[in-house]
C-alpha cells in the first residue's frame, strides 16, 4: 500500500523499543525519513544501528528526555519541522488507587499528558503553515475502556486523548 510518505520527515518519540520503535520502522518502510528519540543513549544507539543495518540506510537519532523543556528543545534543534509527529512514552506505574500520592498523579499527568501536549504545541504551527501534518499519540486501549490497576495511565492518557479530540485542538 502506498501511503504517500516518501520524503516526509517523521519524529518518533520513545522509539528505542516497543511500539515507538515499531512505528519508526513502519514509517521508514513506507518511505518516510525518521528521527528516533529516547532517553537511554545506549539503547537508542543500538536501535538506530539495528534499524539502519536492516533497512540499509542511516537513521538519525537524538538522545533527549522530552519530559523536560531542555529535552524538547534538543529534539527541536535536531528535528525542527517534521511532517509527522509520534508522541510515545512508557506508561506510569501500575497499582492501587489508594496507594497513589498527589505526587504520583502529578508525575503521571506530566509524563503522559502534559509532555505530549508541549511537544505538539512546538510542532503544530509549522504543520498548519504548510497545510500538511500528522500527529499520532500512542497512548493505551485504556482510553476507551479503563483497565484495573492502570488508574494513573487511565486518567493521564484519557486526558490527552480528550484534549486532542476536543474543539480547538
Amino acid at each position: 500500500m502506498n501511503l504517500a510518505l516518501t520524503g516526509r520527515l517523521a519524529l518518533v518519540c520513545g522509539s528505542s523499543a516497543g511500539l515507538g520503535r515499531a512505528c519508526a520502522e513502519a514509517l521508514l518502510k513506507a518511505g518516510a525519513k525518521v528521527v528516533l528519540n529516547g532517553r537511554d543513549a545506549e539503547r537508542l544507539r543500538v536501535a538506530a544501528g539495528e534499524i539502519s543495518q536492516a533497512l540499509k540506510l542511516e537513521v538519525p537519532f537524538v538522545v533527549a528526555d522530552v519530559t523536560t523543556a531542555e529535552g524538547r528543545l534538543a529534539v527541536k534543534r535536531t528535528c525542527a519541522e517534521p511532517d509527522i509527529l509520534v508522541t510515545n512514552s512508557a506508561g506510569p506505574a501500575t497499582g492501587n488507587y489508594n496507594d497513589w500520592s498527589a505526587q504520583d498523579w502529578h508525575d503521571a499527568i506530566d509524563a503522559s499528558m502534559v509532555t505530549p501536549i508541549m511537544i505538539i504545541k512546538g510542532y503544530l504551527g509549522p504543520m498548519r503553515l504548510c497545510k500538511w501534518g500528522r500527529i499520532v499519540n500512542i497512548t493505551s486501549s485504556a482510553v476507551k475502556a479503563p483497565l484495573p490497576l492502570l488508574g494513573l495511565s487511565n486518567g493521564a492518557r484519557s486526558g490527552l486523548n480528550g484534549l486532542c479530540r476536543g474543539p480547538g485542538a
